[in-house]
């Protein structure tokens, strides 16, 4: 059903997704005029639906006529969330070991049909390093901890999901990604280029659920250090597949 034919109630609670949607981690602030423009409400109404969203708590103000950020109430519902993640919790002690094995920084991605979400991370204690960013869904083939979650699907799985999204890509880019599905799991001959290394957790039956994950500095890359962060990776994966 198309918004303008919704019932006033429902209108209202779309438009206020409209603007919730207009945060993320590259837009933490916005003013008024800024989520206006974004999400095409009109500005008086905007304003109505910012100051109702701002009392209970969902969205905040600190400076009266100034940018909106996100409140603690998308904070308590994160916390909600994780903590009913049986995975994160058995990954834990797992994860925090192999951390402290290795001191590099560990992240547990759980997928979610086509997409894969970072759900926990252990990070390292080498100092200043980019953190990864926790609870945003990305598309399989665009983060390591996905091509591992690809790299267990079958030639017709596979196939359904370069269909479905990959249709835009061209030539080049399809095998491209094709040869770094292939090799995500395949012994180092030398360090990757790339920084991160990503092993599948699987269920009983094969399918992968969620992913393991390692971010390596380009600095550090050395060929003995990638091989004990797979071996790392894979004896932990292990310990979680079920």
């Amino acid at each position: 059903m198309a918004k303008d034919a919704s019932p006033a109630g429902v209108r209202v609670i779309d438009r206020a997704i409209d603007i919730l949607e207009c945060f993320d981690e590259t837009h933490e602030k916005a003013t008024l005029q800024e989520l206006a423009d974004r999400t095409g409400i009109h500005k008086a109404t905007a304003l109505r639906l910012l100051a109702t969203l701002v009392e209970a708590g969902i969205l905040d103000q600190p400076v009266a006529s100034g940018a909106y950020e996100l409140g603690f109430f998308a904070l308590k519902c994160a916390d909600t969330i994780l903590a009913a993640s049986d995975l994160r919790k058995r990954a834990a002690p797992v994860m925090r070991q192999l951390r402290d094995e290795l001191n590099e920084t560990i992240v547990l991605s759980t997928r979610n049909g086509n997409l894969i979400l970072n759900l926990d991370k252990f990070l390292s204690r080498h100092g200043i390093i980019e953190a990864p960013t926790i609870g945003v869904y990305t598309a399989l083939h665009e983060t390591s901890a996905g091509l591992a979650v690809l790299s267990t699907f079958s030639r017709g799985q596979l196939e359904a999901y370069m269909e479905e999204c990959c249709s835009h890509m061209t030539a080049s880019d399809t095998r491209a990604l094709r040869e770094s599905i292939a090799k995500i799991n395949a012994p180092a001959k030398s360090p990757p280029r790339n920084r991160t290394l990503a092993v599948p957790i699987v269920d009983g039956d094969g399918r992968a659920h969620a992913a393991l994950s390692i971010q390596i500095p380009s600095g550090r890359i050395e060929p003995d250090l990638v091989e004990r962060c797979l071996k790392g990776l894979r004896s932990a994966a292990r310990k979680l597949n079920a």
